[in-house]
């Protein structure tokens, strides 16, 4: 399991895999300026965020086509679909998270399909899909359709 990123948390991060006997699987980062090589290299990409706004990273791993596990936090419900290409829970809640990470552990067929559908849905989310919708919104702005 790899941890990206430096913060206040990194400590206590740390302390914590050290207390639970993990520090031979868990590997700190820091900040880092590869993340798409690093999250094709992962198997699931899992966002256990309690709160987030419009996340990229979460578009990326989409992009990326990367099963996803990811709390219902914020907007990630408008990026991800339950049981399509992600398995949403709740927030502060590590009994769901787990079993949902573990569900797609056991079950490659379906992270394989939900790796299809991941890349199908971040296509909404490309460049020229996004410029195209703000160009299809202006147009319909003196048509009182907006």
């Amino acid at each position: 399991m790899n941890i990206v990123g430096s913060d206040s948390l990194e400590k206590e991060l740390r302390n914590l895999t050290s207390k639970m006997g993990l520090s031979d699987i868990v590997n700190f980062l820091g900040t880092r300026n590869d993340i798409p090589e690093l999250l094709m290299s992962n198997d699931i990409y899992v966002m256990a965020s309690k709160w987030e706004g419009l996340s990229v990273s979460l578009i990326e791993a989409l992009a990326g086509g990367i099963p996803i596990v990811t709390t219902n936090a914020g907007s990630n419900s408008e990026i991800v679909d339950n049981g399509v290409n992600s398995i949403i829970v709740p927030t502060k809640n590590p009994e769901a998270l787990s079993e949902a990470i573990y569900s797609l552990i056991l079950d490659q067929e379906l992270r394989q399909m939900f790796s299809i559908e991941a890349q199908n849905k971040a296509k909404i989310f490309s460049i020229k899909q996004c410029a195209e919708n703000h160009i299809r919104m202006y147009e319909e702005i003196p048509n009182g359709k907006v």
